[in-house]
C-alpha cells in the first residue's frame, strides 16, 4: 500500500511541477514538454516491464524477447504520465508456454538470434491502477 502512495505522491509532484512551471518561462517546464526519464526509478522500470510483457503477448515469435538496450526513455505529463521508450529487443532462450517470467531468461547466444528496435508509448495513471500500451512498433 505504501508503494501505491509513493507512486501517487510522485505523480502529483510531477503534475504540480509541470503546472506551476508553466507560468515560469525561464524554467522551460510545460505540461506537454517531454523530459528524459530516470531509468533508475521503480515506476519507469515497471512501465518498461509492462511494455515488454504486452509486446511478448502479441508477437508471433516462439521465444520471449526482452530489452537488451534502452536507446531513449522520455516521459510527458498529461492526464497521467506518458512514457516514450525506444529499445533494442533481443531474443531470450525461454520459449513461450514453458516459462512464467522473464527474470531468469538469458539472452539467446546465437548469431541468428532475432534482435530488433522497438518504440513503445505507455500511458500510466497509477492513482487508478491503469497502464496502457498505446504504441508497439518494431523494425
Amino acid at each position: 500500500m505504501a508503494a501505491v502512495w509513493k507512486s501517487v505522491f510522485a505523480t502529483l509532484v510531477l503534475l504540480f511541477a509541470a503546472v506551476s512551471g508553466s507560468g515560469h518561462e525561464k524554467s522551460g517546464v510545460r505540461v506537454s514538454h517531454k523530459v528524459n526519464a530516470d531509468l533508475n526509478e521503480e515506476r519507469v522500470d515497471k512501465v518498461m516491464q509492462f511494455a515488454v510483457s504486452q509486446h511478448n503477448k502479441v508477437s508471433h515469435d516462439d521465444y520471449f524477447h526482452r530489452m537488451s538496450k534502452v536507446i531513449s526513455a522520455q516521459l510527458q505529463v498529461v492526464s497521467g504520465l506518458k512514457y516514450f521508450v525506444t529499445a533494442e529487443m533481443s531474443q531470450t532462450s525461454c520459449k513461450k508456454g514453458e516459462t512464467e517470467g522473464l527474470e531468469n531468461c538469458a539472452f539467446y547466444q546465437n548469431p541468428k538470434a532475432k534482435t530488433y528496435t522497438c518504440t513503445f508509448e505507455i500511458w500510466s495513471r497509477p492513482w487508478i491502477k491503469d497502464t496502457q500500451l498505446l504504441k508497439n512498433e518494431c523494425a
